[in-house]
């Protein structure tokens, strides 16, 4: 006061905090779950998300930019494996017709839905030509009367034919069988002339 000298400032100030804040990574949201790497049998899938705001000073740190998970953990089908067909077996019959087989092994067999077998034992026809039919025949009948008593003649006999042949069967013999007879000569009476004049 009067006159006296005049007063300072009452207040003073000075920068503080220069520091630069932190700044916290931001990450967008996950995009959509890639496709498998695989229908069965295990694999994985992926999916990403993109970082927004990189962090700096201190800030919180982005987390993975990657994620991934199993998938496709079924187990693979497998489908039923055969080995080839064995040759074909013996005919049961060379005739008149019977059946022969053959077969062939399972190597794999099916799982897990996979393709069924299919049939092991294959069977067609065979001996289908008919069976030779053999000629029988009926035993002979007694000889028949000789046709002389004496001077040479035949007598004969028959048989008859039970079964005829067929495709290609034993033929049948004869059905009449002749033999001589009477064979001893004839007697021969003694002829005389008349008698002459006395």
């Amino acid at each position: 006061e009067n006159g006296g000298a005049a007063c300072q400032a009452t207040v003073d100030t000075r920068p503080c905090g220069t520091d630069p804040c932190p700044v916290d990574c931001h990450m967008d949201a996950w995009a959509e779950w890639g496709p498998c790497g695989a229908t069965c049998g295990g694999s994985t899938q992926s999916r990403t998300r993109a970082i927004l705001v990189s962090p700096e000073n201190g800030g919180a740190a982005c987390q993975a930019t990657v994620d991934t998970r199993p998938c496709g953990t079924d187990p693979c089908p497998v489908d039923c494996q055969m080995d080839a067909w064995t040759e074909w077996g013996p005919c049961g019959a060379t005739c008149d017709g019977s059946t022969q087989a053959r077969s062939r092994a399972i190597l794999v067999s099916p799982e897990n839905g996979g393709a069924a077998c299919q049939a092991t034992v294959d069977t067609r026809p065979c001996g289908t030509d008919p069976c030779p039919v053999d000629c029988h025949m009926d035993a002979w009948a007694e000889w028949g009367p000789c046709g002389a008593t004496c001077g040479g003649s035949t007598q004969s006999r028959t048989r008859a034919i039970l079964v005829s042949p067929e495709n290609g069967g034993a033929a049948c013999q004869a059905t009449v069988d002749t033999r001589p007879c009477g064979t001893d000569p004839c007697p021969v009476d003694c002829h005389m002339d008349a008698w002459a004049e006395w």
